[in-house]
């Protein structure tokens, strides 16, 4: 062993290497190893075939070079002693650290200027900084869930499945809908349910089936609680909405077609997209060892600000062009007003496809002795703000018809025994204000949930599903 280390090392001087003045070099030449080997196992881990598919597979084969390359040159000063070199390192290892400290303060304070949103990996205790729509600066639960911890001591489970609304980055997650809706069920009696929320951005109706069978593996489920939100998960149903608006294919976002039986089934080109997807989500049930690395860079604010400026700069928002008005509008918002156009083909097949997930999702509860429950979350354009105040309001705005998807829905789930929660035309019944409505989303009414907004749809959901 001496003798590989004299000759790696040169270390007939290794009195010199290792001195007082090595010794910050040496501990970062340690803290760099490591950090690599705890990469290169997690790289191993993540399976080779996914790094095409996976941006963040990427990114981490890129963090594993620069760290492979600094330890190789911390080694490089060492054996030629070059000593500018060193200093000049030294001198980058400190701007490094000085920065990330400034940038953790600037952190901590929420000093971050508006629209700062960053969430580099969803893996165990990974770092939350979010200020578009709201504010959180917080870290994801033990897997990987933007939620609180999960006790998992009752048999009364009730799972909260959906996108970006239930995902909630929004805000503060003790405001979240699920821990609302637990605090109202316990009331009577303590401890007696506990709400899982494991909402993901991006989701659509197919997601959630298979969020179904996840939720099944890893809990202890009596209700899963779907929420449909009218405006993108019939268009995320439809492959052709979701390519083109997210410049995609088949192969990076989970697509689902009707076989020859008419049941819902993965898209072939879509295999991969769904191993990854998949592996996302049972990985975060490994030990937390393996998942180390992505911890300590999802909290490495320095990166989430360079991955920010890259989307700002590199990959600028682009709206595709439409009509001007109200779909236009829409269309900003990234939600097409196809599935507003009341009896139309498009707005028909998404419906009829969603309907199908749906009926998949009501057989899989049934056997595993549990019931689904179905939310409709409306969508509110900003030319309903404009054109109505008060309670004297409706869903119908230049054609289009903003409780045509809930309607249809809910004629299909009294057809099939499911229990639904229509939104709009409750809130309608109830006599809720259009400044009220406002008030419940952000984006001056047309986006996801403010805090009153969770505690609204959490007082609706314990009062039609679960009060009596």
């Amino acid at each position: 062993m001496n003798n590989f280390l004299q000759r790696f090392f040169k270390t007939s001087k290794i009195k010199q290497v290792v001195s007082y003045k090595n010794i910050y070099l040496i501990i970062v030449f340690i803290f760099i190893v490591i950090l690599t080997l705890l990469f290169a196992i997690n790289l191993i881990d993540s399976n080779v075939d996914f790094f095409i598919y996976s941006y963040m597979n990427f990114l981490k084969f890129i963090i594993l070079f620069f760290l492979f390359s600094g330890a190789c040159l911390i080694v490089y000063i060492f054996r030629c002693n070059k000593i500018i070199l060193k200093k000049r390192f030294e001198y980058f290892i400190t701007l490094f650290f000085l920065t990330e400290f400034i940038f953790q303060i600037i952190g901590l304070l929420g000093l971050f200027p508006s629209g700062f949103n960053s969430v580099i990996f969803r893996v165990p205790f990974g770092r939350v900084y979010w200020t578009y729509e709201g504010y959180s600066n917080s870290a994801l639960n033990r897997y990987g869930f933007y939620y609180k911890k999960y006790c998992g001591n009752t048999d009364n489970e009730i799972i909260l499945i959906g996108d970006s609304f239930i995902e909630s980055w929004q805000i503060d997650y003790r405001h979240n809908i699920g821990i609302v809706l637990e605090d109202l069920l316990n009331r009577s009696k303590p401890s007696s349910h506990e709400v899982i929320a494991i909402g993901q951005g991006r989701a659509g109706p197919g997601h959630y089936r298979e969020l179904m069978k996840y939720a099944n593996e890893y809990f202890r489920p009596r209700d899963y609680i779907i929420f449909i939100f009218s405006g993108n998960d019939y268009q995320n149903i439809l492959p052709i909405f979701e390519t083109e608006k997210r410049n995609s294919q088949q192969e990076y976002y989970l697509t689902f077609i009707p076989d020859s039986t008419g049941r819902m089934v993965l898209h072939p080109k879509s295999l991969y997209a769904y191993q990854k997807w998949h592996r996302q989500l049972t990985d975060n049930h490994k030990n937390i060892i393996i998942k180390t690395p992505e911890i300590l860079v999802s909290h490495c604010m320095t990166l989430h600000v360079l991955t920010r400026i890259y989307f700002t700069i590199i990959e600028p928002k682009i709206y595709p062009p439409s009509e001007l008005g109200v779909h236009h509008e829409l269309m900003a918002l990234n939600v097409n007003p196809f599935i507003f156009m009341a009896n139309t083909a498009q707005a028909d097949t998404a419906i009829g496809l969603t309907k199908k997930i749906l009926y998949d999702c009501k057989n899989f509860a049934a056997i595993n002795e549990a019931k689904i429950k179905i939310v409709h979350i409306p969508f509110f354009p900003p030319e309903f703000y404009r054109r109505y105040s008060g309670r004297n309001w409706n869903m119908v705005i230049d054609g289009l018809d903003f409780a045509y998807p809930e309607m249809s829905l809910a004629e299909w789930c009294k057809d099939n025994q499911i229990d639904f929660l229509p939104t709009a035309h409750i809130m309608k019944e109830k006599g809720v204000t259009v400044e009220f409505i406002k008030q419940m989303y952000y984006t001056n009414g047309s986006g996801h949930w403010t805090d009153d907004g969770h505690r609204f749809m959490a007082e609706l959901i314990y009062q039609y599903f679960y009060m009596k």
